[in-house]
């Protein structure tokens, strides 16, 4: 099968790799030879090992944050955050009011580390609304800290950068399902980092922000045709916002899930390769009784403590129920008993971390499963179609809040613009790092389905549709 021409690319992966990976030309140190983003990234890791300033600072992330909109004038470049020596991001980007985001690279040998760079990451945020990038110019992760949740962080777009446009892609056809997520994700990414997103937000907060009593002497009620074409027209535009928003998700949760799934067959092949090589080098009395010992904790690896690996140590064998310690035989089978604790302890480690990160993208492809299932036609079984019914959830239950504070039986209002005012100054007055950037929607959104949701449960009460909750900036 042919590589996929340029043209038959999604525009915005056309757009993005004229705009940045077009202009990559990296010269290795030692090297008087240039070489493009594909050829570059094909290079052994010794050579690029320390090319965060040259090749992902320079070059990379810059054309990236040019091709999201902004200008140099609207970043800094290695200063330390104010009042903050110690904590130097490699670019603070500015939005209208305030900073808009983070942007961390790495060199283009590291991959992310959950533990160490996400601490790094969360220690750059505090005192800003949480957006951030990090980036080691072969992948672009782009996340939001949550304030109330310092054990997480939102996954706004996760863009596999070598994927589209590395070697490997440039030798072999691109999976089609790639493409399309990966479009996806960069539209998402483009959106929500992207310089409107962080200068137009304030702007839209205030149009929406009036008074009750100025909201009703101005509302135009929906009752001839143009009025109709306007309203419908304004919302169009809206679903489909929030339609990317949830496919990006959908996408990469499927992508994710299968990944993590593919993870996990080898965490367990590795676990029993440990068995393996650990049981046959043991003792003849011992060696039924210790791979019995480990084969008890196989079902539930992930979920075992430290103390239930380390008791392998302690065992019955030779025909007695005395315990045996392993580790009070001779010091070879000691060594390879604290060999194969190491590596087993390990292998657990990674299991429940695992297990961890498949939190969230699992809930979303078992919600995409569950409404599978009830779906009567298996051609309606699409990520696009899924999609576009979680964004229509979304959009009517704001809808249904505003017909009951128009009924008047919110009072006061909530969420339509009389209300808004409240909530907004509110955030604006004792949340000012968000200024510019966000209005806590997750929190906001949750208050609406509390106080709505005991007229309307049918819309308010649909599990399956409760995982999405949009960036404020689409709110």
């Amino acid at each position: 099968m042919p590589n996929p021409s340029v043209s038959n690319f999604p525009a915005i992966i056309n757009g993005f790799k004229q705009a940045v990976i077009a202009k990559i030309q990296v010269t290795p140190p030692g090297s008087n030879v240039s070489f493009g983003y594909a050829d570059y990234l094909s290079r052994p890791d010794t050579e690029r090992s320390g090319d965060e300033a040259d090749a992902v600072d320079n070059q990379f992330a810059r054309y990236v944050l040019e091709w999201l909109g902004y200008k140099s004038s609207d970043w800094s470049y290695n200063q330390p955050l104010q009042g903050k020596k110690e904590n130097r991001p490699d670019y603070i980007v500015r939005g209208k009011v305030g900073t808009a985001f983070i942007w961390e690279d790495k060199n283009s040998t590291l991959d992310f580390d959950d533990t160490k760079h996400t601490s790094q990451l969360r220690r750059y945020n505090l005192g800003t609304a949480g957006y951030t990038v990090w980036c080691n110019m072969r992948r672009i992760l782009a996340v939001r800290f949550l304030a109330n949740d310092t054990s997480r962080y939102e996954v706004k777009a996760d863009i596999d950068i070598e994927g589209l446009f590395g070697a490997t892609a440039s030798s072999s056809a691109l999976d089609p399902e790639m493409l399309k997520t990966q479009a996806s994700v960069l539209e998402i990414f483009h959106l929500l980092y992207g310089k409107a997103r962080f200068s137009e937000f304030d702007d839209l907060v205030d149009k929406i922000s009036v008074d009750e009593a100025t909201f009703e002497s101005s509302a135009i009620p929906l009752n001839t045709p143009q009025t109709f074409r306007t309203f419908t027209t304004d919302s169009g535009t809206s679903l489909s916002q929030l339609r990317l928003a949830a496919l990006a998700q959908i996408r990469e949760a499927l992508v994710k899930k299968e990944r993590l799934i593919q993870e996990e067959k080898r965490l367990r092949q590795e676990w029993d390769q440990a068995r393996d090589q650990f049981v046959p080098i043991l003792p003849s009395p011992l060696k039924q009784a210790v791979e019995k010992a480990i084969d008890l904790l196989t079902p539930r690896l992930g979920d075992l403590s430290s103390r239930e690996i380390q008791e392998v140590d302690h065992i019955s064998g030779n025909g007695t129920t005395t315990p045996i310690s392993l580790s009070e035989l001779s010091a070879a089978t000691r060594s390879h008993f604290e060999k194969w604790l190491e590596r087993a302890t390990k292998i657990n480690s990674a299991s429940l971390a695992l297990r961890f990160e498949t939190a969230n993208p699992f809930r979303i492809t078992e919600a995409y499963r569950l409404w599978g299932e009830r779906q009567t036609e298996s051609l309606d079984i699409q990520p696009e179609i899924f999609a576009e019914q979680v964004a229509y959830i979304f959009f009517i239950r704001l809808l249904l809040v505003r017909i009951l504070e128009d009924k008047h039986i919110i009072r006061p209002r909530l969420a339509s613009d009389g209300g808004f005012v409240e909530w907004s100054s509110y955030i604006r007055r004792h949340f000012q790092e968000l200024r510019g950037a966000a209005l806590l929607n997750d929190i906001f959104c949750n208050i609406l389905t509390r106080k709505a949701g005991q007229y309307y449960m049918h819309f308010f009460q649909q599990a399956i549709f409760d995982w999405f909750n949009p960036d404020d900036y689409l709110m």
